[in-house]
C-alpha cells in the first residue's frame, strides 16, 4: 500500500503521494475504519518485534523500548487515529486534520502565520522535532522570494484538492503538478537545529528552486496527482554552515521521477553532457545569519 508512516508523522511528503495508494486499496476492497484499525494494529506488532534477539528468550519489545525515541512512537500512535478516516474521508482532509491536531498539541494555535503559509509552517513543525515555534519563527524571517516559494511547494497536495490554507495561487488557479517531495528534509532541519533554522530553510527553498527548473509544473491530465522525489542525502548530514563552506551544490536528475543534491558545479565533466542539472542558489551571508535575524 506504499505507506510510509515516517512521511506522515514528520510532515515529510504530499498527502496525495503518501495516502493515495492506501485509499484506493481501501475503496477497492470496501474496508471500514475498523479494518483500517486492525491493520495497524497487526503494523506496531509486527514493528515491535523487527529487533533481532539471537538466542535471549522473551525479549519484548525492544525496537520500542531501546531503539524509539518516546516522542517518535508516541506520533505513530497518535497518527493511527487519522489514518483511519481514509475509509471515509480524502487524503487532503486526512493530513489536513491530522496537521491541525499536531498544532494545537504542540501549544502553536496562537502563532499568527501568514496567509497563504499555514500548511507549510504545520508540516516545518512536524518536521523540527524539538523547535517547532523556532522553525515557524524562521519561515517568516525569510526572504520574501524563499518564504513564499517554500509555502508554495509545501501546500502542493499531490492531489487534486488542495489544503484549505494553501496559497491564492493554489486555490484559485487548475490543480497543476508534480508536487516535490524532498527526502530527509526533516533530517536538514533537525540537524540544523534552532540556531540555523533559517539557514536549513534557505537551502530547502534553494533545493525546490532547482527541482523546478528540472521539473516544471504542468497542468496536464495527471501531473497535479504526480510526485517527484528529490535526495538530499549529502545535505541532510551538514549543518546549514557546513554547507556554505562546502561551496558549490547542484541537483541532479536521475529519473523521470527523481532527482539527488551533489556537491560541485552542474554539468561537471564526470557527469557528462546528456545529464540534466540546476545550481542550488544558495547564499552564504543568509546561511551565516547575517543578512536576516529572527
Amino acid at each position: 500500500i506504499n505507506f510510509n508512516n515516517g512521511w506522515f508523522v514528520q510532515g515529510e511528503a504530499p498527502a496525495g503521494t503518501m495516502l493515495s495508494m492506501f485509499k484506493s486499496v481501501i475503496t477497492s476492497g470496501g474496508a471500514s475504519e475498523a479494518d483500517v484499525s486492525f491493520y495497524f494494529a497487526h503494523w506496531i506488532t509486527d514493528l515491535a518485534g523487527a529487533e533481532p534477539y539471537g538466542d535471549r528468550p522473551w525479549p519484548g519489545s525492544e525496537k520500542f523500548v531501546v531503539k524509539f525515541p518516546l516522542r517518535v512512537l508516541s506520533s505513530f500512535l497518535e497518527s493511527f487515529a487519522f489514518v483511519d478516516r481514509l475509509a471515509s474521508v480524502s487524503e487532503v482532509d486526512v493530513v489536513e486534520a491530522y496537521l491541525e491536531s499536531r498544532w494545537s498539541d504542540l501549544g502553536l494555535s496562537s502563532f499568527a502565520v501568514a496567509e497563504g503559509c499555514q500548511p507549510a509552517a504545520r508540516r516545518l513543525a512536524l518536521m523540527a522535532q524539538g523547535f517547532e515555534a523556532g522553525v515557524v519563527s524562521a519561515l517568516h524571517a525569510l526572504p520574501p522570494t524563499d518564504r513564499d516559494l517554500i509555502a508554495l511547494e509545501l501546500a502542493r497536495s499531490g492531489h487534486s484538492q488542495q489544503f484549505s490554507g494553501a496559497p491564492r495561487a493554489l486555490l484559485e488557479s487548475e490543480p497543476v503538478g508534480p508536487a516535490l517531495l524532498v527526502y530527509y528534509a526533516p533530517a536538514l532541519i533537525q540537524k540544523a537545529g534552532a540556531a540555523h533554522a533559517r539557514g536549513a530553510l534557505h537551502v530547502l527553498a534553494a533545493v525546490y528552486r532547482a527541482a523546478r527548473a528540472l521539473f516544471p509544473c504542468s497542468a496536464l491530465e495527471g501531473s497535479a496527482k504526480s510526485c517527484i522525489t528529490v535526495r538530499i542525502d549529502v545535505l541532510k548530514v551538514l549543518s546549514p554552515p557546513e554547507i556554505a563552506a562546502a561551496a558549490q551544490w547542484h541537483l541532479r536528475q536521475t529519473s523521470d521521477i527523481s532527482a539527488e543534491a551533489v556537491r560541485g558545479p552542474p554539468c561537471s565533466e564526470a557527469e557528462g553532457p546528456a545529464v540534466r542539472t540546476a545550481p542550488l542558489e544558495i547564499h552564504v551571508e543568509i546561511l551565516e545569519g547575517m543578512a536576516y535575524s529572527l
